[in-house]
């Protein structure tokens, strides 16, 4: 499908990745959802996961059970994907403080406040290029006004060195930054432990949307398939009413199309399946659409889609698709 890039601009010789839009408009790049990871050990396991899950916000509850009859300390984490370049037209979507907090993360354990640190490191080809940033006075945040600034004022001899290991090219930072949100908890023995964690989810934004086009649905101007929104049968019948009542108008299109993905996995990596899932999914009014590729959501309200299940497995690539209907 066709969207526009961050595409490079030029300063001082380095080619810097910043927000550049194509003729058909902005795209904005998504990060996916992160879910709880336990340190492995069989005492202790999450029984219970409850996510509840808006444009504006994702919480995550936790019923955490230490079985063992003897207290235990454990780390607790929600590791991120990489960011990078690619993230820079959609860098108002972050935390205040990308590099700092991502997701201006925030979490209780027993209704009390529970700090994660953070973890960051600058990584290209999966070589921790930290070090080598912090020596040539560049930020680990592969763009930004902060990493711009920097390479205006890159010396020659680092700009020379950063160009022959590949990590800065003509086309800008070629690094990403791997973050982690990390904390350690004494799970006391036999005790069960309530964790709640939410943080601001990272929304991407499709350039098209689907249009009809000689009586035939499709997406965008190109008429590429739509199969990739994953839609259900009463779902596409909602759309060709929408389509109909606009009949004169051609493109119409009645919908602006955010996505955001997860791989939602048991918090302990031993255990293959999720016990006791309670997902629920706002959309922002009654016209708006949520599809989902995988899960098993059902609308239960005029704005609200549940997967309840007492054992959930895996789902590796859970996607989920608002359609946000244009009024």
């Amino acid at each position: 499908m066709r969207v526009s890039a961050v595409l490079p601009v030029l300063v001082s010789g380095i080619l810097v990745g910043g927000p550049a839009t194509g003729y058909d408009g902005p795209f904005y790049q998504q990060l996916a959802l992160p879910v709880l990871r336990i340190a492995t050990n069989t005492e202790v396991v999450a029984r219970a996961t409850e996510i509840r899950l808006t444009r504006d916000r994702m919480e995550q509850h936790y019923r955490i059970d230490s079985v063992g009859s003897a207290a235990l300390p454990l780390w607790l984490y929600f590791p991120l994907e990489p960011i990078d370049r690619w993230h820079a037209d959609n860098v108002d979507a972050f935390g205040p403080g990308i590099a700092a907090d991502p997701l201006a993360l925030t979490a209780t354990m027993d209704g009390a406040p529970f700090p994660f640190s953070v973890d960051a490191r600058a990584t290209f080809l999966g070589m921790d290029v930290s070090a080598h940033l912090a020596n040539a006075g560049l930020p680990l945040l592969p763009f930004g006004a902060e990493t711009s600034a920097a390479l205006e004022k890159l010396a020659p001899d680092a700009k020379s060195d950063l160009a022959e290991r590949g990590i800065l090219t003509h086309w800008g930072p070629m690094w990403q930054l791997e973050t982690a949100y990390a904390a350690r908890f004494d799970f006391a023995a036999g005790a069960a432990h309530d964790l709640v964690v939410a943080y601001r989810p990272v929304f991407g934004e499709y350039v098209e949307s689907l249009i009809m086009l000689d009586g035939k649905l499709t997406f965008g101007l190109d008429e590429e398939s739509y199969d990739f929104l994953c839609l259900t049968e009463p779902q596409l019948q909602e759309i060709d009413k929408r389509f109909a009542a606009r009949k004169d108008e051609e493109p119409y299109r009645p919908y602006t199309i955010a996505d955001i993905s997860m791989n939602l996995a048991a918090a302990n990596e031993q255990y293959g399946s999720l016990y006791d899932l309670d997902f629920t999914v706002e959309t922002r009014k009654p016209s708006d659409i949520l599809a989902t590729c995988g899960g098993e959501f059902e609308k239960v309200g005029p704005t609200t889609y549940r997967w309840k299940a007492e054992f959930a497995d895996e789902q590796p690539e859970l996607k989920l698709f608002f359609l946000e209907a244009v009024e």
